[in-house]
């Protein structure tokens, strides 16, 4: 509560806002142009330096003459077959070389070998004309015939400090290591006249291996054999620099080594920082400036708000007497009018504000009359159309090897005197249906349907009503009176198929169902089964989860516009199976871990191995892991067991009619599980006829009678539905 309270105590003024948001604009631009321009400068200095460096390099160059050339090729072979044989004779030695840290070096030569080597003449000439390119660099003009190694004082100092001859080693060919085989500054002194020694001033010994993996620029030099310099200053221990390699070649144009030259940059350097250090001064006053102006503006313009603001805290207080004078003509002005009318509209109200108050409750309790009326007749058209859905969801299978369940909750609830009810678009249907096959043995089908009619609430319970109504009426014509198809069961799946279509193309698109449908033998485990755009089935087996379709095998939803050929599934079920088709509602859940919609479509395969194949269980698992979206339905079928055929049951029915036992007829057909003869039916409502039980006698004979041709039959069938008129 503290915090609050100190929150609405800090107060910002319009023109401070306005302030701060002009120096925040300029404050961005301003980044960007000064920043640019200082990378303008920048890039030029570092271009400039550069080309210096190339152009003395370059120079430098020419100074060697053909012997000088020649020599530094044998003087590196030289060096090169020395380090082959000490790596011969110590296996170790490369291992050691290489654990050289960058930028660090190491010694191959003896201080005797190292002197032999640099007092030579052709080694001195090769020195000489190093230390001409560093007095090229001096400020002044310093001629001499010989060139010691400090040949300048702190006042005529080279800016090149450091110039240098490098070339390849064996064993590297990334050119990560390479060697030294000159330096301007080889000797040991003390340069700089401290009284010591320092790490710069010591001497180079020919042949120094050194770490170059921190310096890609001197490696790109060897590896292209171009002039490469540093995109960037750099700063040691010994100052600011910039260098560059210039790649040495021989009258041949055979490549020998890299010349490196160091530039010392520390008064461009210097002047770089100066220049930064403007820029952010300059920004600073800018930013004070465009503040200080923006603040003076704001509060010139924004004096007629401040009026307003004033009586509008005066209005707030009860005074509705106040009027102010428009200042101007512009929107300010037209603000200030209509703040006056709005005084005059609020006193108008304040002193008729019972009547209007009783005007308003009395408008509001009729509306919410109304809108209860609404609701209620609402939840009517809801239960109306719950009622005649329900004796459409139907679960008529009654196989007794094939076993099926249902369960449906639909996402719409709703309560209409008193009675609680639910409304949605998915549907679940069974039942059975029975066919001739072409060894004239009758084969029962358990047919199942598993819907969701697009559309929320009513919308889709009215596809599910149009479906609901068709599937019971195909199924009642298809199978009415245990009635025998004389088709292939895959027939009767497509005829079927397309009359669905055909009856919901007729909607124009406007009423369309995914489903998920088959019929299966319920003694083979045989299965045909379609698609329609629907969550896909899974298959249980084993203890294992996996779905039944592929991405191929999917059709469109009932009433799409657009028609292609219909794609089946055929396979058969093992003893055991268990096979479950649901709605699109199992992967439509917001996931209470994350808090967003699932996205994983072989969740649902998981919940499956947990709940063990049982609905209700996978129910409970779901919403246990998320909350529900869209309405949510499934089918089950399980397959207990493949059924043998019973040849000898025609044998026994034969046997017990000749012998006049009709009671053993009858209780012998209680038993059996499959009566695939047909005239097997015949003969069973004979014993029911004998038995004097007429309504049974025409029961079994009703889905034989078109079948069976025997004039015995025909004069049988006759007499019977002649007695049941």
């Amino acid at each position: 509560m503290e915090k609050n309270k100190n929150n609405k105590n800090i107060f910002l003024s319009f023109s401070f806002k306005i302030s701060i948001i002009f120096s925040l604009v300029t404050l961005f631009v301003s980044i960007i142009i000064l920043y640019y321009f200082y990378y303008y400068s920048k890039q030029n200095i570092l271009n400039s330096l550069q080309n210096r460096i190339k152009d003395i390099g370059k120079t430098g160059i020419f100074l060697f003459e053909e012997s000088d050339l020649e020599y530094l090729k044998s003087l590196d072979n030289q060096l090169n077959k020395k380090l082959i044989v000490m790596i011969k004779e110590d296996k170790n030695l490369l291992k050691e070389i290489k654990k050289t840290p960058p930028g660090e070096t190491y010694e191959i030569l003896t201080e005797e070998q190292n002197k032999e080597l640099y007092n030579s003449k052709q080694s001195q000439s090769i020195v000489q004309i190093l230390r001409k390119i560093k007095a090229g660099s001096s400020p002044q003009v310093i001629l001499k015939k010989f060139y010691k190694m400090k040949f300048y004082d702190l006042k005529t100092q080279p800016f090149l400090r450091f110039i240098y001859i490098l070339t390849t080693i064996p064993y590297f060919d990334d050119y990560s290591f390479v060697k030294f085989l000159f330096d301007a500054d080889m000797e040991e002194e003390d340069i700089n006249q401290n009284g010591k020694i320092d790490s710069d001033e010591e001497g180079l010994f020919i042949g120094t291996i050194w770490n170059i993996v921190y310096l890609p620029s001197l490696q790109n030099a060897f590896k292209l054999k171009k002039i490469q310099c540093e995109n960037e200053f750099y700063e040691d221990q010994w100052g600011i620099w910039l260098s560059c390699y210039i790649p040495i070649f021989d009258y041949n144009n055979h490549f020998i080594g890299i010349m490196g030259l160091d530039l010392d940059v520390h008064s461009e350097y210097n002047k770089l920082n100066q220049l930064k250090n403007i820029l952010y001064i300059l920004l600073v006053i800018l930013l004070t400036g465009i503040f200080i102006l923006s603040y003076i503006t704001a509060k010139i313009f924004l004096k007629p708000i401040i009026k307003l603001s004033e009586a509008s805290i005066q209005v707030a207080n009860k005074n509705f007497n106040i009027e102010l004078i428009p200042s101007s003509k512009d929107e300010v002005g037209i603000l200030t009018e209509n703040f006056n009318l709005m005084v005059k509209e609020i006193k108008q109200y304040s002193e008729n504000l019972e009547e209007l108050v009783n005007q308003r409750t009395k408008q509001l309790q009729e509306a919410l009359k109304h809108v209860q009326d609404l609701k209620e007749k609402q939840d009517g058209d809801y239960f109306l159309t719950s009622l005649l859905i329900e004796p459409l969801v139907k679960n008529l299978n009654k196989s007794r090897n094939v076993i099926t369940d249902f369960f449906i909750k639909q996402k719409k609830e709703f309560v209409f005197k008193d009675r609680k009810k639910e409304i949605g678009g998915d549907i679940c249907i069974t039942g059975n249906l029975r066919f001739l096959n072409q060894e004239k043995k009758i084969e029962r089908w358990v047919f199942f349907f598993n819907g969701d009619a697009m559309g929320k609430s009513l919308q889709g319970a009215g596809g599910s009503l149009v479906m609901g109504v068709i599937v019971n009426t195909i199924l009642s014509r298809s199978a009415a009176n245990d009635k025998i198809q004389n088709i292939k069961p895959i027939q009767w799946f497509k005829e079927t198929v397309f009359e669905l279509q055909s009856i919901f193309s007729k909607f124009d698109g406007s009423m369309m169902v995914s489903a998920a449908m088959g019929i299966l033998n319920e003694h083979t485990g045989e299965i045909i089964y379609a698609n329609f755009e629907h969550p896909y089935s899974i298959l249980y087996r084993n203890h294992k989860a996996v779905f039944l379709e592929e991405d191929n095998s999917i059709n469109y939803k009932f009433g799409f516009p657009d028609t292609k050929s219909l794609k089946i599934i055929r396979t058969y079920l093992q003893e055991g199976d268990v096979l479950i088709l649901a709605s699109d509602g199992r992967d439509d859940i917001i996931l209470k871990e994350t808090g967003e919609m699932n996205r994983d479509d072989t969740l649902i395969l998981k919940i499956v191995e947990k709940s063990l194949g049982r609905i209700n269980k996978i129910y409970e698992n779901l919403t246990e892991i998320g909350q529900l979206t869209d309405d949510l339905s499934f089918l089950r079928l399980e397959f207990l067991q493949k059924v043998p055929s019973n040849n000898d049951a025609l044998n026994y029915i034969k046997k017990f009619i000749q012998n006049n036992q009709y009671e053993q007829v009858i209780q012998f057909a209680k038993e059996l599980d499959l009566i695939n003869e047909p005239i097997c039916y015949y003969y069973i409502s004979y014993a029911y006829f004998k038995n004097k039980d007429i309504r049974e006698a025409k029961k079994w004979l009703e889905p034989v009678k078109d079948i069976l041709k025997h004039p015995v039959i025909e004069k049988y069938k006759l007499h019977l539905f002649k007695l049941t008129e």
